[in-house]
């Protein structure tokens, strides 16, 4: 594996499929959905899933890369939520 990979916003998980099949990262995915996430899980055991709202998030570890799918319009304070993705 290749890094440690931070999915927010997955939805119904394209992104996720792709990441997964690739098998280069150890991914988390935080999503607010529990319908999807209980479709993660489902479909991926292997990878951690978070229900969460993106805003309330503390991952317990960084991350190389961190992939937001359509997050930054569902948030009040954007800036905020990239400032903590960076940190």
């Amino acid at each position: 594996m290749r890094g440690a990979v931070l999915e927010m916003g997955t939805a119904e998980g394209v992104m996720t499929d792709l990441l997964v099949a690739s098998g280069r990262y150890r991914l988390t995915v935080v999503e607010g959905s529990k319908r999807f996430c209980d479709d993660l899980w489902r479909r991926h055991s292997g990878i951690s899933v978070v229900h969460s709202p993106f805003e309330t998030i503390e991952p317990e570890r960084g991350f190389d890369n961190i992939v937001l799918g359509d997050v930054l319009e569902h948030v009040e304070q954007p800036v905020d939520l990239l400032r903590k993705c960076k940190a």
